[in-house]
């Protein structure tokens, strides 16, 4: 298996190999790893980096998860969310934490937009514990929405009730509707307007736009909401949620603290106050804390007021896949292997004098 870090997998080449990046593989992936992050062994940071005027950003995302770590490298290029393309392409190197043995790279385009499904049925999981049949909202129609959709039909189809997707554009919505509609148990429902979003349990937005996209008063006191995006909750949400006692999750409060550009994070910081201090003090938790404290969860199944999961933007998640990928590729034949390796991925090794 030595080839394996000699080459740069692609969705293609593990395809080939009976490893589909599904929502089922991510949930396996990571079916262990707010335990994993409560031991300690979960470590994340960050850097920016602009390219050009025209926003333009690399970035590279480290981590480390159990026995791994490694460097999630994503550039983003926001105009590609006109020509309905994936605004962040995405690179994922993985290697041994310990000895720091370069173990594989692979693409992480797929994998990335799948673990944003997963967090957001980790927040139905949590947070609507206590409900029925619930109804959901997404904003946008673009590739984040259409793996969100995915997922919640994946791991959490027989507790929704519909999703109502909205769009500016009227249309594009539509297009996710018919292209979806094979292969999902849930009802789907392309909408022109945001009437029912007040009658929508949990609202998920998902789009590329920086801005709010709704108003305080068009949602009820006791909705979810998960912001996929930046800037897309409303300037005072925070202040109205806390207000009404409402509840706040994060994935981790300290790597959001250190970025400093959630907008949960920027509330604190606006007020010269922080997260892990005044944010604790408001009864923010991190979801490890939450799913160890049975009296919490206690709690959450009788949940009425509002709630929100916030997230940083962290690469643990990514290496923990990637982590996983190489285990089952290490468990293939070495014969399977090989035959799945393209020409064009072995003369690339070649070139770089593998």
């Amino acid at each position: 298996m030595a080839n394996l870090c000699e080459l740069r997998w692609s969705e293609k080449n593990l395809r080939e190999l009976g490893i589909a990046i599904t929502p089922q593989l991510i949930a396996e992936a990571l079916n262990d790893y707010w335990s994993t992050q409560a031991a300690g062994c979960v470590g994340n940071s960050c850097s920016y980096l602009p390219i050009d005027k025209e926003g333009r950003t690399e970035a590279a995302l480290l981590a480390f998860v159990g026995n791994y770590s490694g460097v999630k490298s994503v550039q983003f290029d926001p105009a590609r969310a006109n020509l309905r393309s994936p605004t962040a392409e995405v690179g994922i190197t993985l290697r041994n934490r310990l000895t720091g043995t370069l173990l594989m790279t692979l693409e992480g385009t797929a994998i990335s937009q799948m673990i944003t499904g997963w967090l957001a049925v980790e927040c139905l999981n949590l947070l609507l514990r206590c409900e029925g049949r619930i109804k959901v909202f997404i904003f946008c129609t673009g590739k984040i929405a259409e793996t969100v959709i995915h997922a919640l039909n994946n791991g959490a189809a027989d507790r929704i009730e519909r999703i109502a997707i909205f769009c500016h554009d009227k249309q594009s919505n539509q297009e996710l509707v018919r292209k979806l509609l094979p292969c999902t148990a849930i009802r789907l429902m392309a909408v022109d307007n945001r009437q029912s979003l007040r009658r929508s349990k949990f609202i998920i937005t998902a789009s590329e736009e920086n801005k709010p996209l709704f108003d305080l008063n068009e949602v009820s006191d006791n909705a979810v909401t998960l912001a996929l995006g930046n800037s897309e909750l409303p300037v005072d949400y925070f202040q109205k949620l806390l207000e009404l006692k409402g509840t706040v999750v994060v994935d981790d409060m300290e790597v959001m603290e250190r970025q400093s550009t959630d907008p949960l994070a920027l509330y604190y910081s606006k007020r010269y106050q922080t997260i892990t201090r005044q944010g604790r003090e408001d009864g923010i938790r991190n979801i490890h804390e939450v799913h160890a404290d049975t009296d919490r969860l206690s709690e959450l199944s009788s949940r009425s007021g509002p709630a929100n999961f916030s997230m940083a933007s962290l690469a643990s998640y990514d290496i923990a896949v990637a982590g996983y990928i190489y285990e089952k590729l290490t468990r293939a034949s070495v014969p399977q292997v090989h035959a799945a390796v393209s020409p064009t991925m072995q003369d690339t090794a070649s070139s770089r004098g593998l």
